[in-house]
C-alpha cells in the first residue's frame, strides 16, 4: 500500500527488540542506534529500545524518521532492517 499511514501516526514510541538491536549492531547501523533510546535492566543489560528520538535534542520525533515522500507514496529508508513491530504491524495491516 506504501500509504505510510502507520509511519506517520504510529512510528514513534515503538519498541525495538532485543534481536533488533543485535542487528543493527552486527549491521554497523549506528544511524538507528543514535535514533533509539536504550533500555537496561539493573544489571545494565540492554533489554529494548524506545524509538525514535532525536539524538542531539532527545525529544521524540514527531513521526517516524526514517519515511520519505515519493509522491503519494512513502518509503522505508530501513525497509530491510526495521524493527520487528513495523514487520509485524505490516503483517496485520
Amino acid at each position: 500500500m506504501q500509504c505510510g499511514k502507520c509511519c506517520f501516526n504510529y512510528g514513534t514510541c515503538i519498541a525495538a527488540t532485543n534481536n533488533d538491536i543485535a542487528r543493527w549492531k552486527r549491521q554497523g547501523r549506528r544511524d538507528i542506534l543514535e535514533k533509539a533510546r536504550l533500555i537496561t535492566d539493573p544489571t545494565g543489560k540492554i533489554i529494548a529500545a524506545e524509538c525514535w528520538f532525536d539524538p542531539h535534542t532527545g525529544k521524540e520525533y514527531a513521526c517516524c524518521p526514517w519515511i520519505k515522500r515519493k509522491g503519494d507514496r512513502v518509503c522505508c529508508m530501513i525497509h530491510e532492517t526495521k524493527p520487528q513491530y513495523c514487520v509485524d504491524y505490516m503483517c496485520r495491516a
